[in-house]
């Protein structure tokens, strides 16, 4: 059986959510020669690893200057507009929890 052929068994049995041994068993090949294609197109796939294309863009977020940042000690972080009422703040962190 030529590679590619051993490929496209390998690629059906993927997607074909059986195990190993039932797709072989299924297609009438020997279930370690079949473990043994599969081990083969896996160390074909690390040896030939895919370059997927990226497009990175910049986040759009706010200057920092218009932003103001609030830390918890939890951890929490909330960031609120420089515009935002300082009486909204103060109710804000009396609240309790």
């Amino acid at each position: 059986m030529q590679q590619h052929e051993k490929q496209a068994h390998v690629n059906a049995w993927q997607n074909s959510g059986l195990t190993k041994a039932a797709y072989a068993r299924q297609h009438g090949i020997n279930s370690k020669t079949f473990g043994r294609w599969c081990r083969h197109v896996q160390l074909n796939v690390k040896d030939n690893p895919a370059l997927v294309p990226v497009m990175l863009q910049a986040e759009a977020s706010p200057p920092l200057s218009d932003v103001m940042i609030l830390r918890l000690s939890s951890g929490h972080r909330l960031d609120l507009p420089m515009s935002i009422s300082p009486r909204w703040i103060a109710e804000l962190l009396q609240c309790q929890v």
